[in-house]
């Protein structure tokens, strides 16, 4: 299967790439007035959950296309953009 570019144009502060074995988001938190280092993103396989925790606060819950192992989510931060990968679950 080739990288597939899902455009969620309800929400325009990410966008998915699915790939045959991995889920890609950008997420885009630039202008949330967040400090960025107390970002915390999880996911239960079926959506993924982005909080602040200095402000305690839900920032974002993103719906995931494939079913994600949990274990497998990774994230790193550069310049506003937030890059989450994880693993799909076949």
């Amino acid at each position: 299967m080739a990288n597939a570019f899902i455009r969620e144009d309800e929400d325009p502060d990410y966008d998915i790439i699915i790939s045959s074995n991995s889920v890609v988001i950008y997420l885009d938190l630039r202008g949330k007035e967040i400090v960025y280092d107390k970002v915390n993103i999880k996911t239960d396989g079926n959506k993924i959950y982005v909080t602040d925790s200095s402000a305690n606060r839900l920032i974002k819950i993103i719906p995931l296309p494939a079913k994600v192992d949990p274990l497998t989510l990774t994230y790193k931060y550069k310049n506003g953009i937030f890059i989450l990968q994880g693993n799909k679950i076949n």
